[in-house]
C-alpha cells in the first residue's frame, strides 16, 4: 500500500487531526527512556507507554529508510512538507524534545465521565513528552502555528514557568499544549468543542498533588511503571469499577452471601496491565492483573500451583512429534468451593446438563491433549440418497480417504464415581461405541476415523492413532523431543505450545494456507497462573531484531505485493 493513502486520510473533516500530524510523526519516530509519572492523574481510565526509541533502534529504522519503497514514498511526502519539517526531519533535537525519552499517553472521562452510555461526548486524553529546551520547543510551536495555520494563542507565565498554548478560537479550543522544563503536555478532548477548555486542564496536569497523581494512589501503577517493556498499557481497575457501579443498583447483589464475595473479589482487583516485547529471536507479550489483598484473589482461583503430572507426557506423541500440546491443571477443592455460589453453580449445570458437584466426583483436574500430525487415514463417510418409493433419505456407508490430524487427549477420572459408571453403562449404549475389552472402547467418526477411549489407572485416554491400540500403562510412548514442551505443561497450571512449521505440502494444500506462510515460523508458547500470563512467540529470521524482521516483510507487502 502507498504510505501517502495514510496521508488521504486525514481530510478537513478531521482538522486537528491533520494540522498536529507533522509534529506528531517527528516525536512518534524517536524517543527512549522515560520515568516521570507524577503527571497522570488518578483518574486516568487507561494508561500507555510507548518507548519508540528502543523500538526505531529493535527495527534498525536507518536501514529501512533505504529500502526503495521506503525512499520512492518519502520523497513524494516530502514535496508536501513545509520547510521547517524538513529542518526537524535532518536535525530532530531543534524539536527541542528530549528523543531519548518516550512517551505516555493516558484518558480519562472528564468530569461527566460516569455516564458511560455518552462517554464518546466526554474522552480527553493527555499525550506527555520529555522537554530538552523549552525555548526551542516555543519556536516549534510558533512555527507550527504560522506555517500549519494552527492559529495559537501563545502566552507564558513567568510566576509558575510554564508556557501554553492553544487556538485563538474559542469555539475550537478542544485541544492545547503546556510547558515547562520538564515536560510538554497535549491535550485532546472529543465531543462538543463550546465545551472544551484543554489549556486549563493541561495547566492543572503539570502541577498535581500527590492524591491527585495516579502513581501515589495506585501501588499497582507504580509497580507497572517499574517493569516496563517496548510497549505497555494500564488499566485503572478501581476508577473503571467505582464508574461501572454508578450505573448498576448493586443492593440485590448485596443481599447474597456468595454473590457479596464474588462483588469483593472485582472490587479487590487495583489494575491490570499488559507489555508487549521485541526480543531477537521472540516477540514477548505479557499480561498481569494486581489485586489489593491475595487472600481474596486466591478465593477464585482454581487453577493448581503446578501443571499436569509428568507422566502425561508420554502419551502425547509416539514418535515424540508435536505440533500442538495444551495442559491444564485444576484444584478441584477450591472449585467445589467456589461452586457454591449460586450464580456460578447456576452458569455451569447449564452448561453441563447436570449437577456439577457429580461431574467434580469424576475429574480429578488433570487435562492434557495433543496434535502430534496430520496422516492420510481411511473414515467413515456418509451419502444420503433419496428413495422414492419410501419417499426418504437412505443412508449409505462408505470410506474414504482424507488428511486427518492425528489427536492424543488424556483427562484425569475417578472411575469408581458412581457418576462415571452410570454415564460409562449410558455412553455404551450408544451404537457407534464398540466394547474391545474390559478398559477399550471404539468409536467410528468422519472427521477423525477409528477413535480409541481407553482406561489406565487414573485416566482416560483418548486418541484416533491407530497405534494406540497397543497402549497399555501410563508411558507406553516416547517423551516429546522438544524439553520446553514438558516445561509449558509440567511447570505451569495452564500451558500451550504450538509448533508454527507449515511447510508440509498436504498440510498447507489441507488448510488454504497462502504460500507466503507455508513456511517454519517457529514456535508459540503461552503459560498462565490466572492472574500472570506469558506469551512468547519466537520467529526463524535472519535479521538482528524480530521487529526489524517484521517491519521489512510490510514494506515487502507494499513493494512486491505480499511477500513475508
Amino acid at each position: 500500500m502507498d504510505i501517502t493513502v495514510i496521508f488521504d486520510i486525514f481530510t478537513p473533516m478531521n482538522n486537528l487531526t491533520f494540522k498536529i500530524l507533522p509534529i506528531l510523526c517527528l516525536v512518534l519516530l524517536s524517543c527512549g527512556s522515560y520515568e516521570e509519572k507524577n503527571y497522570v492523574p488518578d483518574d486516568a481510565v487507561v494508561v500507555a507507554q510507548i518507548d519508540l526509541g528502543e523500538l526505531t533502534d529493535k527495527m534498525d529504522i536507518n536501514e529501512l529508510m533505504k529500502m526503495d519503497f521506503v525512499v520512492d514514498n518519502i520523497e513524494d511526502i516530502e514535496d508536501e512538507m513545509p520547510d521547517f519539517i524538513l529542518e526537524l526531519k535532518k536535525d530532530p533535537s531543534k524539536t527541542g524534545l528530549d528523543l531519548s525519552a518516550p512517551v505516555t499517553m493516558f484518558m480519562n472521562f472528564g468530569k461527566k465521565g460516569s455516564q458511560i452510555r455518552d462517554i464518546d461526548d466526554y474522552q480527553r486524553v493527555g499525550i506527555i513528552l520529555r522537554v530538552d529546551d523549552k525555548e526551542k520547543v516555543l519556536k516549534l510551536v510558533e512555527n507550527l502555528s504560522e506555517e500549519i495555520n494552527l492559529d495559537y494563542s501563545i502566552r507564558e507565565n513567568e510566576d509558575e514557568d510554564y508556557t501554553k498554548a492553544y487556538p485563538k478560537e474559542k469555539y475550537d479550543r478542544n485541544h492545547a499544549m503546556v510547558w515547562n522544563d520538564e515536560v510538554l503536555i497535549f491535550t485532546m478532548k472529543t465531543g462538543g468543542r463550546d465545551k472544551a477548555n484543554m489549556s486549563k486542564w493541561a495547566v492543572k496536569l503539570l502541577s498535581l498533588e500527590d492524591e491527585e497523581s495516579l502513581i501515589h494512589n495506585n501501588e499497582a501503577f507504580e509497580d507497572f511503571c517499574s517493569n516496563r517493556h517496548d510497549l505497555d498499557l494500564f488499566l485503572n481497575a478501581p476508577f473503571v469499577i467505582k464508574t461501572a457501579k454508578k450505573q448498576m443498583d448493586l443492593a440485590d447483589l448485596r443481599k447474597d452471601k456468595e454473590n457479596k464475595k464474588l462483588l469483593a473479589f472485582v472490587e479487590n482487583i487495583e489494575g491490570y496491565a499488559t507489555g508487549l516485547n521485541f526480543d531477537d529471536e521472540e516477540i514477548d507479550l505479557y499480561s498481569n492483573a494486581y489485586f489489593k489483598d491475595d487472600e481474596i484473589a486466591n478465593q477464585y482461583n482454581i487453577l493448581n500451583e503446578e501443571g499436569v503430572s509428568d507422566d502425561y507426557m508420554g502419551l502425547l506423541s509416539k514418535d515424540g512429534k508435536i505440533m500442538l500440546a495444551g495442559g491444564i491443571s485444576i484444584n478441584n477443592k477450591k472449585l467445589s468451593t467456589l461452586l457454591k455460589n449460586k450464580l456460578l453453580k447456576r452458569l455451569l449445570e447449564d452448561e453441563l446438563g447436570t449437577n456439577a458437584q457429580d461431574v467434580l466426583s469424576v475429574l480429578n483436574g488433570q487435562f492434557a491433549g495433543s496434535l502430534a500430525g496430520f496422516k492420510e487415514t481411511e473414515v467413515t463417510a456418509y451419502d444420503y440418497k433419496y428413495d422414492y418409493n419410501t419417499y426418504q433419505y437412505k443412508k449409505i456407508k462408505k470410506k474414504v480417504s482424507k488428511l486427518v490430524p492425528i489427536v492424543n487427549y488424556q483427562m484425569g477420572v475417578n472411575f469408581s464415581s458412581k457418576f462415571y459408571k452410570k454415564w460409562e453403562k449410558e455412553i455404551l449404549q450408544d451404537e457407534s461405541i464398540q466394547k474391545l475389552s474390559k478398559n477399550h472402547f471404539t468409536s467410528e467418526n468422519s472427521d477423525l476415523g477409528t477413535i480409541h477411549i481407553i482406561k489406565l489407572k487414573d485416566r482416560l485416554f483418548i486418541s484416533n492413532n491407530k497405534d494406540a491400540s497397543m497402549v497399555k500403562s501410563v508411558n507406553a510412548w516416547k517423551q516429546p523431543d522438544d524439553s520446553d514442551i514438558e516445561d509449558m505443561l509440567t511447570d505451569y497450571p495452564v500451558g500451550l505450545y504450538m509448533n508454527l512449521d507449515l511447510s508440509n505440502e498436504e498440510i498447507a494444500d489441507e488448510f488454504d494456507v497462502p504460500d507466503p506462510f507455508a513456511k517454519k515460523w517457529g514456535s508459540l508458547r503461552m503459560h498462565t497462573n490466572g492472574a500472570e500470563t506469558n506469551l512468547k512467540l519466537k520467529l526463524d529470521h535472519e535479521d538482528d531484531n524480530t521487529l526489524h524482521y517484521i517491519m521489512k516483510s510490510i514494506i515487502n507487502m507494499g513493494e512486491d505485493g505480499f511477500n513475508i
